[in-house]
């Protein structure tokens, strides 16, 4: 093999594994995001959850007061 085809095969493993260091940190990238989207979600859940607790119990309050004055 010429000292031309060698040197064209190392330049080109070195490109591949640059192309894959910058493919490894474009994928943590995302997964941070991913993670940071999915605390998101379960921090707007917990929130609505509340939400839909204290509307269960002042619908009740309202049902409760109402059927109590209409006796």
């Amino acid at each position: 093999m010429s000292e031309e085809v060698v040197n064209s095969q190392v330049q080109s493993l070195l490109n591949t594994k640059a192309k894959i260091k910058a493919d490894i940190a474009n994928a943590e990238e995302f997964n941070k995001a991913v993670e940071d989207t999915i605390k998101n979600l379960k921090k707007s859940t917990d929130e609505l959850k509340e939400k839909r607790d204290k509307l269960k119990k002042d619908i009740k309050e309202l049902i409760d007061f109402y059927c109590a004055h209409m006796k």
